[in-house]
C-alpha cells in the first residue's frame, strides 16, 4: 500500500530501525494519540434539596406546590428538547449524538481545515488542521497517518510484552514465553555492552575472517561458499537475496527466487554521488575502531567501496524491475550456476541453507538475469581478499540492531543523506521492533485477543467480499474489454485469497507452539539467540519448497502498518493497519468505506494492474489478455501515466511511469470501494445517520475518509522532494490524481467544470 514491496520475503528476516522520541506507556485513546482530546459528558451536578430556612420546615401545600412546578417544568424542558432534536433530525437527515458518534465526528474534524474549497484541494481540506498541529512540534523529517499508526501500535505491543503473560487458557504458551524472554534479553543492555565485540568477533570467525582486520588473512584457508552460505542463511544480503515464493508456472508448488542486493548504500544512485565514498569510509572505519583494529585500514576499505561501486554499476535499473516479464526468469540452479560462471554453486549454495542436500535440480526465479551474467565478470575480476571483506561487512551491516550502541550508531550515519534513521531510539523501543521481528507471531495473537476481536476482522472480511462483488459486477459493463478477457478477469476475481487480520491458526497454542519448537532462546545471549533463530527460520521457511503454497501457514507480519497484494494472487491486511483512522467501528460507514474500502480496493486493483494482469487467476504468468484488450488497457495506462506525470509542483514532477502500478491502483480502487459503499448503503433497513457537526453528507464524508489516511507533514521543502521520488507518489498527488477522475466526487462536492478537481479529461479503467 506504501513504500513496501507486494512481493513478501519470508526468508529476510529484515529489521527496521525507525527514529523516535523517547517516551513511557501511555494508556491514552488513540485520539489522544493522535493529539486529539476525546469529548466527554460534563458530570451532572447534584442540586440537593431546596432550602428550607433557619427552621428547616416547610407547609406540605409549598412542599407540593413547588414539586409541581419542578415536574411540570421538566417534562416542558424534555418536551422542548425531542421537539427540537426531532426538527434537527429532519433539518439534517438523521442526525447521529451518541457517544460513538460525538467521538468520530470530533476525531475526523480535528484532521481537517474546513475554510478549503474541497473541490480546490480536498487533500487540504481534510488534513490541513492536522499538518498545522503537528507542524508545531515535528521531530521528523516526514511524518505520515499511517508512521503516527505505527507509533501507537509500538507502545501498544510494549503494553502487551511489560503486562502480559505467557500463561493462557491455563497453560503456559511455550512460543510466547520464547518472545517474553528474548525481549528481557534486548533489554539488558549492561550484558550487551559487557560483552562488546565478542560476539561479532565470533561470528567473522565463523565467515573465515578477513584481511582488514587481520593481516595474516589468507585465501588458501577461506571457502568463498562457506562464508557466503552463511552470510544468505542469517539473513545477510551478499550480492543477492533468497526468498520463498509461489511458482510461476505451477500454483500448487513453491520456488527459491534471487534478486539483487547487497549495497551498504542501499541504492544504487547513491554511489553516483560524490559523498558516497565519504560516507561509505565513515561507517567502515568506525566499524573497524569498534572491532578494536589498530593496523591501517583506508587503503583496504577504499577497495571495498570501489567493489561496491561496481556492484552497483552492474545493478539492473529500476524502471526495468517494475516489469515482470524481464524480472520472472525461470531457470535450473545448475544454470543460475553456469550464469555466475561457477564461481558460486548454487546447488550447493541451497543444499547449505536447507540444511540438508537435494537430488532433484530446481527450479528457480531469477529476478533480472542481467544481472546476474554481469555479476559472473565482477566476480573474475575482484580477488578472494576484496570478496571476503565484502561479505563481512555485509554481515556486520545485518547484525548491526543485535550489538552494542555504538555499532548501531555506527550503521545509522548510513542513513544520514536521506531518512530519519540517524538516532538511537529509546531501547524499549528499539526492543519492540526486535521481538516484532523475531516472534511476529505470538505477539499477533496476543495482541488480536485484546484489540482486534473476531467482530472486526468478520466485518472487515465482509467489506473485502462486497468490494470483490463489486468489481466482478462491473467487468461485464465494460465497452473496453472483449468477452474472452472478460471472463477471465472474473476468474481471476473470484478466486483472489486474502487474509483479514492475522491467520486464526496462531489462537490455535499447539500449532503456534509447533511453529516455533526449534526457535531456542537462553537467557543473557542476545547476539547468539538471534543469529539461531535467524538460522531455525530460514530452514523452516525453505522446507516449502516445491511443495503446495499454503496462504494459511504462511507467515507474515500480522502487526505491520500496511496491507500487501501478492502476483500470486493473494492479498493480506494485516491486524496492524486496521486501526484507526484505517478503521474503527465507530467510524461512520461511509469514512471506514472511504478509508480501509479504498486500501483494499488498492490491492485488489493491484492484481489488473500494469504488473499484475500479467498473472492469471493461479498467480501464473500467462498472457490473458486478447490483443484488442491489451491495446485498450495499455492506452488507459498512458492516460494515467501521462496525468501523475504532468503533475508539477514548483517544479517537482513524479516519474508516471514508475509510479503507474501504485496509480492504477489508486484509482481503481477507490473507484470500486465508492461503488460498494453505494451498494451497502442502499441495502440499509434504516438510512445512514451523519455525525453531528461535519456538515457533510455521507458521499462527502466517504471522500473525507481517503484522504485522510495520506495526510503528510514534512519538516522541510528538501524532505518534501524526496516523495517525488519513489515508486508511490506523495500523498497530496494520490488524493488528487484519484478524485479527479471521478464524476461521482465532483458530483457529492457539486464541484463547477473549471474546478481544479473536476478536469474534463477523465482516465478511468474500472
Amino acid at each position: 500500500m506504501e513504500s513496501q514491496d507486494e512481493e513478501l520475503q519470508p526468508i529476510q528476516p529484515g529489521s527496521s530501525i525507525s527514529n523516535g522520541e523517547t517516551k513511557s506507556y501511555s494508556s491514552s485513546s488513540p485520539g489522544e494519540q493522535f493529539g486529539y482530546k476525546t469529548l466527554k459528558d460534563t458530570p451532572d451536578e447534584s442540586e440537593g434539596e431546596p432550602s428550607t430556612g433557619c427552621c428547616g420546615k416547610m407547609d406540605v401545600m409549598k412542599r407540593f406546590l413547588i414539586l409541581s412546578l419542578v415536574f411540570t417544568s421538566t417534562v416542558l424542558i424534555v418536551f422542548i428538547s425531542l421537539f427540537i432534536w426531532r426538527a434537527n433530525i429532519d433539518k439534517t437527515k438523521q442526525v447521529c449524538i451518541d457517544d460513538e458518534c460525538i467521538r468520530s465526528s470530533a476525531f475526523i474534524l480535528n484532521m481537517m481545515k474546513q475554510d478549503v474549497k474541497p473541490c480546490e484541494d480536498l487533500y487540504a481540506f481534510s488534513c490541513g488542521r492536522w499538518i498545522q498541529n503537528q507542524n508545531a512540534t515535528l521531530k521528523f523529517s516526514k511524518l505520515t497517518v499511517l508512521h503516527y499508526m505505527a507509533l501507537h501500535l509500538q507502545d501498544e505491543i510494549g503494553n502487551i510484552l511489560s503486562r502480559s503473560s505467557s500463561r493462557q487458557d491455563g497453560r503456559i504458551v511455550t512460543s510466547i514465553e520464547k518472545a517474553f524472554l528474548y525481549f528481557q534479553n534486548c533489554q539488558n543492555e549492561t550484558d550487551i555492552e559487557l560483552l562488546g565485540a565478542a560476539p561479532i568477533k565470533k561470528m567473522i570467525a565463523d565467515l573465515q575472517g578477513w584481511s582488514i582486520g587481520d593481516k595474516n588473512w589468507s585465501n588458501k584457508s577461506w571457502n568463498f561458499l562457506e562464508a557466503l552460505t552463511l552470510n544468505q542463511k542469517i539473513g545477510g544480503s551478499a550480492f543477492f537475496s533468497v526468498s520463498v515464493e509461489n511458482s510461476d508456472w505451477d500454483a500448487n508448488l513453491t520456488v527459491l527466487s534471487f534478486m539483487q542486493t547487497g549495497l551498504t548504500l542501499k541504492a544504487k544512485e547513491a554511489y553516483i554521488k560524490d559523498a558516497s565514498s565519504r560516507l561509505f569510509a565513515n561507517y567502515a572505519k568506525k566499524i573497524v575502531s569498534l572491532l578494536g583494529i589498530k593496523q591501517k585500514t583506508h587503503n583496504k576499505i577504499m577497495d571495498l567501496y570501489q567493489f561496491e561501486k561496481k556492484l552497483a554499476h552492474i545493478f539492473t535499473n529500476k524502471d526495468e524491475m517494475i516489469d515482470p516479464i524481464k524480472t520472472r526468469n525461470r531457470i535450473k540452479l545448475s544454470q543460475l550456476t553456469e550464469l555466475v560462471g561457477n564461481k558460486i554453486n548454487f546447488t550447493l549454495l541451497v543444499a547449505g541453507l536447507r540444511g540438508k542436500a537435494h537430488a532433484e535440480d530446481l527450479d528457480v526465479v531469477v529476478a533480472s538475469d542481467d544481472y546476474f551474467e554481469r555479476l559472473k565478470n565482477l566476480l573474475q575480476k575482484t580477488s578472494d581478499e576484496v570478496l571476503a571483506n565484502y561479505i563481512v561487512l555485509n554481515t556486520i551491516e545485518v547484525m548491526s540492531m543485535y550489538m552494542p550502541r555504538n555499532f548501531l550508531k555506527a550503521y545509522l550515519g548510513i542513513f544520514e543523506s536521506w531518512s530519519d534513521l540517524t538516532k538511537i531510539q529509546s531501547r524499549w523501543k528499539h526492543c519492540v521492533n526486535a521481538v516484532k521481528t523475531a516472534f511476529p507471531l505470538p505477539l499477533a495473537a496476543l495482541y488480536a485477543l485484546k484489540n482486534f476481536p473476531i467482530s472486526s476482522k468478520r466485518e472487515v472480511e465482509r467489506m473485502f467480499e462486497e468490494i470483490r462483488e463489486e468489481f466482478i459486477e462491473s467487468i461485464p459493463k465494460l465497452d473496453w474489454m472483449d468477452a474472452g478477457t472478460k471472463s477471465e478477469a472474473i476468474t481471476k476475481a473470484k478466486t483472489m485469497q486474502v487474509v483479514i487480520g492475522f491467520p486464526e491458526w496462531i489462537l490455535n497454542w499447539d500449532q503456534l507452539d509447533e511453529y516455533y519448537n526449534k526457535s531456542h532462546v537462553v537467557r543473557n545471549h542476545y547476539f547468539e539467540n538471534e543469529v539461531n533463530l535467524r538460522i531455525s527460520k530460514c530452514e523452516k521457511v525453505l522446507e516449502f519448497i516445491d511443495h503446495p503454497f499454503n496462504l494459511n501457514k504462511f507467515a507474515f507480519d500480522a502487526l505491520d502498518v500496511n496491507a500487501f497484494y501478492n502476483s500470486k494472487n493473494f492479498a493480506i491486511f494485516p491486524a496492524g493497519l486496521l486501526q484507526k483512522p484505517m478503521y474503527d467501528k465507530i467510524f461512520p460507514l461511509s469514512y471506514n468505506f472511504g478509508s480501509l474500502g479504498s486500501v483494499i480496493g488498492h490491492e485488489f486493483i493491484h492484481g489488473f494492474d500494469n504488473s499484475g494482469r500479467r498473472f492469471n487467476s493461479e498467480g501464473i504468468l500467462h498472457n490473458w489478455w486478447s490483443n484488442v484488450s491489451n491495446h485498450e488497457f495499455e492506452t488507459k495506462a498512458k492516460c494515467v501515466q501521462e496525468q501523475y506525470s504532468s503533475y508539477n509542483d514548483s517544479g517537482r514532477t513524479i516519474d508516471g511511469l514508475f509510479s503507474l502500478g501504485e496509480n492504477i491502483a489508486d484509482n481503481g480502487g477507490l473507484q470500486i470501494a465508492y461503488r460498494a459503499y453505494q451498494k451497502r448503503k442502499a441495502e440499509l433497513k434504516e438510512p445512514l445517520r451523519l455525525a453531528p457537526g461535519l456538515n457533510l453528507t455521507h458521499d462527502q464524508v466517504f471522500f473525507v475518509g481517503f484522504s485522510q489516511h495520506w495526510c503528510t507533514v514534512y519538516k522541510t521543502l528538501h524532505d518534501q522532494n524526496k516523495d517525488f521520488k519513489w515508486k508511490h507518489a506523495p500523498g497530496m498527488l494520490r488524493v488528487r490524481g484519484s478524485v479527479s477522475n471521478m464524476k461521482t466526487f465532483s458530483d457529492a462536492y457539486g464541484c463547477s467544470v473549471d474546478a481544479k478537481l473536476n478536469p474534463s479529461k477523465k482516465c478511468t479503467f474500472w
